[in-house]
């Protein structure tokens, strides 16, 4: 293990997660269409940029927003990782939220609490540490228990149409989410290296915890599958 994800990985724990969904405002006529969890493929990460309440989120989703003049069918994230960690579940993963375009059927949307912007506007500011770390091990545990490889743990930036565009044979940002301040490849090799740990706990992984999701951990992590959900 290199010294920086030794480092970053040393004691830390599965995340404690609370389940709020049934108790945030709905849509009153609108609903979210449902899918098999065999259905996700990804998990984008997202920014709120803005600190607040999964409550007032929801309001503000369910009521007109910059999704929709006539409002979201519920809010648009499925989890939220408070400023300390705290990892909430607020909308049940079968539901095909509105958070990433085309993207929505095979994606499941974790978003960090937090104002990513400076009152001009411009992205500047970092999640905590304790709400980064937390996110690295609820992504961790979301992949084991999904079949989902790291590599396809992405920031909503990286999608293509959403995240961003190409113009005159030019790639063109059009977010910056979930923050330019958080490294994604760096954020992937941590979350890898996490799975590597509790694989190797299992008994599935013997190799070393590197953070490279080779052939080896992606093997470790078909066995971890037919034996461990």
């Amino acid at each position: 293990m290199s010294n920086e994800l030794e480092t970053y990985l040393s004691g830390i724990t599965v995340p404690i997660v609370n389940d709020i969904s049934y108790s945030l405002v709905r849509h009153e006529t609108k609903k979210h269409s449902i899918r098999e969890l065999t259905d996700i493929v990804r998990v984008v990460l997202h920014t709120t940029d803005w600190d607040t309440t999964p409550q007032r989120i929801a309001e503000y989703d369910v009521s007109k927003n910059h999704i929709s003049d006539t409002g979201c069918p519920g809010i648009t994230y499925h989890e939220i990782i408070m400023k300390d960690g705290q990892c909430l579940i607020t909308l049940p993963h079968e539901e095909i939220s509105w958070h990433a375009g085309p993207w929505n059927k095979g994606s499941l949307a974790v978003a960090l609490m937090y104002r990513v912007s400076n009152a001009e506007g411009v992205d500047t500011f970092a999640p905590t540490y304790d709400a980064l770390r937390a996110a690295v091990a609820r992504c961790g545990e979301i992949c084991l228990a999904l079949g989902i490889l790291p590599e396809n743990v992405v920031g909503h930036r990286e999608l293509e149409f959403t995240g961003w565009s190409w113009f005159k044979g030019s790639k063109v940002r059009r977010k910056t989410c979930p923050g330019m301040q958080i490294d994604l490849d760096l954020f992937r090799t941590r979350v890898a290296g996490y799975m590597q740990i509790k694989m190797a706990i299992r008994g599935y992984y013997a190799d070393e915890i590197d953070g490279a999701f080779g052939k080896v951990s992606k093997a470790a992590l078909v066995e971890y599958q037919k034996h461990d959900i």
